[in-house]
């Protein structure tokens, strides 16, 4: 039997979670001690119905990994009666005012009593990796690791500040965040950002951060691509199928529907060549949501749209498969961020064309580097039509069903990722308290 190391893994998102949040570290602890001799206990948040359910998902995790889950607010009875009314709102909202990083820092204080009470003050963790957001994973990670004089990872799928959150606060809120953020850097042993945009924004912030921040990126599992495995899209082969992959957001800050760049871009494409209504469907898989629904019936777009509703991590291959091409959607403020939405892996590992409704950031490097048939279009451009038809042509005319992907992706799976952040743990291990 192989001998581990142990180490302490810190996340909100935990399986059956069905949030995206939650499959960078299921994947880690499925391919861990897979590939290296670390294992984790996972200290997650409590499951909570409104994520959704992945059972697939769930049953990917070893058995020999211990997980507690921890509650917090959202767990507390009175709130799961008011959440989703107009009362629960004010709660949520009212929340943000005063809890620092941010609403699950209570959470994050039950982690910590958890731990020292669970594990006493000399334990057998060679390190703890805290894997947020929310950020109030990395402030349980902060004390545990001051608590125990263990080293600090932070694993950060998003920046400390993302783009459409930097105009929700108060400059009191901005400046005591701020202090919160630098102190969890300097403390960290290291830093793993998920992309180079958000690498780079903490540099510019921060650039003494160099020798200890590198990027490791989401992923796809190959595991999850099985061709015969999740819906079928394809009612007849004279269609043309387009594949949204994901839950639904709705409505944004800046009061638009988030998906409605791309709905309105395809109503204006069926007001031009109104023959592509008989043929052209559009298929989201993933959570739905009636703000979304209700757009779609307003553009009259109903007839063109088909809903799936949730599915596991194990049912998208056969969408993926069957699809004419993928969809993926950022709003105007993403504009050079470094913003790369998880489900772009899965696309450029079916290989499949990509539509991508977005301004330029990370996520178009991304595809112009990996994919070899897309259109990109800004969100602010979609009047200007001709893109998308010239782009609906071109898969109407191909079999997409049989594309490869244009080069090896290989450094994007989720065991080579395992290996990669193992590698850190190593080395950190190695250099101690240095």
């Amino acid at each position: 039997m192989r001998a581990y190391n142990e180490f302490i893994l810190i996340c909100d998102s935990f399986p059956p979670s069905a949030l995206g949040h939650s499959q960078r570290v299921a994947k880690l602890c499925k391919y861990l001690p897979k590939v290296s001799n670390w294992i984790p206990t996972v200290l997650c948040g409590e499951y909570q119905e409104i994520t959704g359910y992945d059972k697939d998902l769930l049953d990917e995790i070893p058995k020999k990994i211990k997980v507690y889950r921890i509650k917090g607010f959202e767990s507390n009875s009175f709130y799961n009666k008011v959440r989703g009314t107009f009362l629960g709102k004010i709660i949520y909202q009212s929340r943000k005012l005063y809890r620092f990083p941010d609403h699950r820092v209570d959470w994050a204080r039950n982690v910590f009593k958890f731990a020292i009470r669970k594990f006493g003050r000399s334990n057998k963790f060679k390190l703890i990796f805290a894997s947020g957001p929310p950020r109030s994973a990395y402030i349980a990670g902060f004390w545990l690791s001051k608590y125990w004089n263990k080293p600090l990872i932070i694993d950060m799928r998003d920046p400390w500040e993302p783009y459409y959150m930097s105009r929700r606060y108060t400059p009191l809120h901005r400046i005591i965040n701020s202090y919160i953020e630098k102190e969890i850097y300097y403390h960290s042993k290291f830093i793993i950002a998920n992309t180079e945009g958000n690498k780079k924004m903490i540099l510019e912030k921060f650039p003494q951060l160099e020798n200890k921040i590198a990027v490791i990126p989401n992923g796809y599992d190959p595991d999850d691509m099985n061709p015969h495995i999740g819906p079928s899209l394809k009612s007849n082969l004279e269609t043309v199928d387009l594949l949204y992959l994901g839950g639904l957001r709705g409505k944004i800050p800046s009061g638009d529907i988030f998906e409605g760049p791309f709905l309105r871009m395809l109503q204006g494409l069926l007001e031009i060549e109104y023959q592509l209504r008989k043929k052209l469907r559009v298929h989201f898989v993933g959570s739905d949501g009636k703000p979304v629904i209700n757009y779609i019936k307003k553009l009259g777009l109903d007839d063109i749209c088909i809903f799936y509703g949730p599915v596991s991590t194990k049912e998208v291959g056969r969408p993926l498969k069957e699809a004419d091409a993928c969809v993926v959607i950022l709003n105007p403020e993403a504009e050079n961020s470094g913003c790369v939405p998880a489900k772009i892996y899965y696309y450029l590992a079916s290989g499949k064309p990509i539509l991508a409704i977005s301004p330029e950031c990370e996520l178009t490097k991304l595809i112009r580097k990996y994919s070899s048939i897309y259109e990109i279009i800004h969100p602010n451009d979609i009047k200007d039509i001709s893109k998308a038809i010239n782009f609906i042509k071109i898969i109407s005319e191909k079999n997409c069903i049989t594309y490869m992907p244009q080069r090896n992706l290989n450094e994007f799976s989720r065991e080579h990722i395992a290996k990669k952040i193992s590698e850190v743990f190593n080395i950190i291990v190695k250099n101690g308290n240095r």
